[in-house]
Order: C-alpha cells, then sequence, then structure tokens
C-alpha cells in the first residue's frame, strides 16, 4: 500500500500554499487520488481547534488550551488521520509542522523541552508513512515578513500585531507592533531551524527566495519522485 505524504511549510509568504496547490494539480492530472488541506480547511483533520477568519494564527487560543494541551491533542489528531488512512493515496497539508503546531507552541510559551518533545511525537507518528516535509527555507525572517507585509496591505499587518500582542511569549518579552511581530517571528524561525537540522523524516530544502513557482514545482517533484523510487511524469506541469 502507498500512502505518500507530503507536507509544505515555511514562514508567511513563503509560497506553501501555492506549491502544495501546484503539486497536487500534477498528480491530479497524472490519475492519483490527491486530498489537500491548507491551514485555513474549514474541516481540517489535525488541527486540535477550528480556525479563526484569518487561518490558523489563534491569537486567543491561550484562553482555551495550555501548551501541553495543545500538543497533547496535536498527536492524539495526528495519530487518527493517519490510522484511518487504509487507501493507496497522496495527502498534502500546508503549514504543518511548523506554521500550524510548532509556531503555537512557542506562542504559548511552550519550553524547549515541550517543543522537542512535541517534535519527537510527531516524527515517530508520521514515520510510518512515506513521509515528506518540503521546507521552503527563509534566510531573513525580518525582510521576508516585510515584504510580504508590503504586498499584503496594512489590514494583514494590523491583524498580525494584534494576534501577537495576546501571546503568552509576547507578554512575557514584552512584543508589542510590527517590531514585536519581527520579534515573534525569528525566535519561531531559529526553533523551527533547529529542529529542521534535527529531523529524522526526510527534508525537501528550497530556498523561499526567489519567487520561482515552475522550477520550484520540478524540483519538488523529482525530488519526491527519486526518494519514492517512482516515476512521476511532469510533462503535465
Amino acid at each position: 500500500m502507498s500512502r505518500r505524504l507530503i507536507l509544505v511549510d515555511g514562514l508567511p509568504g513563503s509560497g506553501k500554499s501555492t506549491l502544495a496547490a501546484n503539486v497536487a494539480d500534477v498528480w491530479r492530472a497524472t490519475g492519483n487520488h490527491v486530498q489537500i488541506w491548507d491551514e485555513m480547511h474549514p474541516e481540517h483533520p489535525v488541527h486540535p481547534v477550528p480556525t479563526d477568519e484569518m487561518g490558523a494564527a489563534w491569537a486567543d487560543i491561550h484562553l482555551r488550551l495550555s501548551a501541553c494541551d495543545f500538543a497533547e491533542i496535536s498527536l492524539l489528531r495526528w495519530s487518527d488521520f493517519l490510522d484511518g488512512w487504509q487507501s493507496d493515496s497522496t495527502r498534502i497539508l500546508e503549514s504543518f509542522p511548523f506554521q500550524s503546531a510548532i509556531r503555537v507552541l512557542v506562542q504559548l510559551n511552550a519550553s524547549e523541552e515541550a517543543i522537542q518533545n512535541y517534535w519527537l511525537g510527531w516524527q515517530a507518528i508520521v514515520s510510518n508513512v512515506d513521509a515528506h516535509l518540503v521546507y521552503l527555507q527563509s534566510k531573513d525572517s525580518t525582510a521576508q515578513m516585510n515584504r510580504i507585509a508590503e504586498r499584503r496591505g496594512p489590514e494583514w499587518s494590523t491583524y498580525l500585531a494584534d494576534a501577537v500582542a495576546q501571546m503568552p511569549i509576547a507578554v512575557r518579552d514584552g512584543f508589542r507592533g510590527w517590531t514585536g511581530v519581527l520579534e515573534f517571528i525569528e525566535r519561531y524561525h531559529q526553533i523551527m531551524e533547529s529542529l529542521v537540522s534535527s529531523s529524522s523524516i526526510q527534508i525537501l530544502m528550497f530556498e523561499a527566495e526567489p519567487e520561482n513557482y515552475a522550477s520550484r514545482l520540478q524540483q519538488v517533484l523529482g525530488a519526491v519522485a527519486a526518494s519514492s523510487s517512482e516515476s512521476i511524469d511532469r510533462s503535465t506541469v
């Protein structure tokens, strides 16, 4: 039985959603059964709680769950998600495991030990399928966030600043305004980079910049096919 799990992750604005959708389109065009979930999917299979209007930011999640509870529920949902997967297919999730899980643990002020334990537990769960983590690596988190803020406009920037200000880690460390957003993202970015370097699952790493979507898609398809020892018809791209 072939159960391929592709996870596309990276910082906001790194091209996660576009790449995940493009990969899904190619596999569907070659006759494969594909399911895809982005972080804003209304019936997301592994989110511990429903998303808010701007995606899985969860500015007030600390009012509902502790870091420990979030980690426990997240891992249980992952186990259920994979245990119920019986048929040959490809499943693609955007914004996991970092943006919609590790980032939330950081905002909930989880300890380094708690984050590492979650990471180890999550890797053990996904080790039972053909898992590939496509990591869109950003060299400079501040520069990337400033670029995406300019592109998305003041509503998005204000939303992020308000969300970050509510986070337990922001209350503890005094993150405020857009500067606070950049400080939080850099903290999260450093933790994400550290976890990537200690990963036990297959990681396909690509630079988030420049945004050459066609070239990146071809590289991802080729790398996943090579590591899975199968051929993918990329002529449909």
